[in-house]
């Protein structure tokens, strides 16, 4: 998440807007808690609107990376999580991410990102 939230350190803000990745390292996050999250917690979570969110949450169910289910104590809420799948696929990015930092450690000055600058 810390990761996710410094792109801005690197791109211009707004550039690459993909709220899925959000979408998906929130439930992500919320399920390794216990946590329970809902549809109108992710839209807003994305910073988008309700109807772009949607459709990445209809797109993320096809893919079969989230579940929908009806919350038993109001039929009104909507609880939405990872499947298996989905989190397979975060941990095996994640793991990814994690050996990359790891061979790129001896090379950081060559290697690390450059802050964004504007062209001025």
């Amino acid at each position: 998440m810390k990761a996710r939230s410094r792109i801005g350190d690197f791109v211009p803000h707004n550039l690459l807007k993909d709220w899925a990745w959000d979408i998906l390292f929130e439930l992500f996050v919320n399920g390794e808690e216990g946590g329970i999250v809902y549809v109108k917690h992710l839209m807003l979570s994305c910073n988008t609107t309700p109807t772009s969110a949607m459709r990445i949450i209809d797109r993320l169910d096809d893919a079969n990376l989230l579940r929908r289910e009806v919350d038993e104590l109001d039929h009104r809420r909507v609880i939405v999580s990872l499947t298996p799948h989905g989190r397979k696929f975060i941990l095996a990015l994640l793991e990814t991410i994690g050996e990359r930092d790891e061979e790129e450690s001896g090379h950081r000055g060559s290697l690390a990102p450059r802050p964004y600058r504007p062209r001025g």
